[in-house]
């Protein structure tokens, strides 16, 4: 599929984590953005589940951006204040041209 520049308009932030020391002698994850790039963002599917009295939403969304490399399922995506887990990192017919990032928004990293 072609996109064209307009399409990829959103600007996302890929995060990756890193372990710190809490100074208590345990770890604490920091993440920090590794990339910043423009996407193309589709919702693929919502809940929204009433759990313990908290309405809280749940979504799987698809993120279709030009080919980087490094991306994996343990980055995660900061886009407009939410954060996306990564689920699944696609290079798109396998010519390193595009990379389709499936993640879920609203679930514990």
């Amino acid at each position: 599929m072609a996109y064209s520049n307009g399409s990829m308009r959103e600007l996302i932030a890929i995060e990756g984590v890193t372990r710190t020391a809490d100074g208590g002698g345990g770890f604490t994850n920091a993440w920090s953005t590794s990339q910043s790039v423009y996407a193309h963002a589709v919702q693929t599917s919502g809940t929204e589940p009433y759990t313990q009295g908290q309405l809280s939403e749940k979504g799987a969304w698809k993120f279709t951006t030009r080919y980087v490399s490094g991306v994996t399922t343990a980055n995660r995506i900061n886009w407009d204040s939410k954060l996306f887990n990564i689920r699944s990192v696609i290079n798109e017919d396998e010519r390193g041209k595009y990379l389709v990032i499936v993640a879920e928004e609203g679930v514990a990293a």
